[in-house]
């Protein structure tokens, strides 16, 4: 009988790495920085190496079909945005304090 990893699994592994810091583990760069994709502007293009890292991190994302996994912004409001990471049709959110929901 197969293993099989379904897409609330998958969901759960981006929620952790997002909510691990890079370097979180010793001797390992497993983990993101969410906070600094938010400081950025969209125009700066660094979703794909966001998401380029977290397949080097989580390789499931890789194999996963195009379009599976998508990362943009939600504004708040005046002074604050959301990253939202679309994996398989759930969403991840990262507000701007860090916290991952």
């Amino acid at each position: 009988m197969a293993n099989e990893i379904n897409g609330e699994e998958v969901h759960g592994m981006v929620g952790h790495w997002l909510a691990t810091p890079v370097n979180g583990y010793l001797g390992s760069g497993y983990g993101s920085d969410p906070q600094s994709l938010i400081q950025k502007p969209m125009s700066a293009g660094l979703g794909d190496a966001f998401i380029q890292k977290m397949e080097r991190d989580v390789p499931v994302i890789g194999i996963l079909p195009g379009g599976a996994v998508n990362v943009y912004f939600e504004d708040r409001d005046n002074r604050s945005k959301n990253l939202i990471v679309n994996v398989m049709d759930r969403l991840v959110r990262v507000d701007s304090t860090g916290t991952v929901s």
